[in-house]
């Protein structure tokens, strides 16, 4: 009987580790690189194929309007019980901290925090959020401008 238990208990557990099927993450940090905004905002939702479709926020260059877009799909998510890899290795997510890193970047240094969404809808409600906030950013630095 006790290995019964334990084998339903091993079951369960992997299965709730591997299912990220229809959860989004975004992740907010800092931008380091040159740009007008101070932060950086970028997304994985994944696929019911265990996909991510990748998203991230783009100004216009004519308009000068942020708008969420999908940056690439079909991007290979790896999961393993401490990490889960995005698009291959080039982005790592920690399971515990929600930090998240470039493959190559060293163990401390941190690219953004990231947070989970339960749906797609939810998802993408937050990455119009996080759009209007950047907009904002940015309209306040335009503040002033002759040219």
């Amino acid at each position: 009987m006790r290995h019964f238990l334990f084998v339903l208990l091993f079951i369960f557990s992997t299965q709730s580790f591997a299912d990220l099927r229809g959860k989004g993450i975004i992740c907010i940090g800092e931008n380091k690189g040159k740009s007008v905004t101070d932060s950086i905002v970028i997304g994985w939702f994944i696929e019911d194929d265990n996909t991510g479709t990748y998203y991230g926020l783009e100004r216009g260059v004519a308009s000068e309007l942020y708008a969420v877009r999908v940056l690439s799909a079909n991007h290979t998510v790896i999961v393993e019980p401490e990490e889960i890899y995005l698009g291959g290795s080039l982005h790592i997510l920690n399971r515990k901290t929600l930090e998240l890193k470039y493959g190559h970047m060293e163990e401390d240094d941190i690219l953004a925090k990231c947070k989970a969404y339960d749906t797609k809808k939810v998802f993408l409600e937050e990455l119009d959020i996080q759009k209007n906030k950047e907009q904002k950013i940015y309209n306040k630095k335009l503040e002033g401008n002759k040219i």
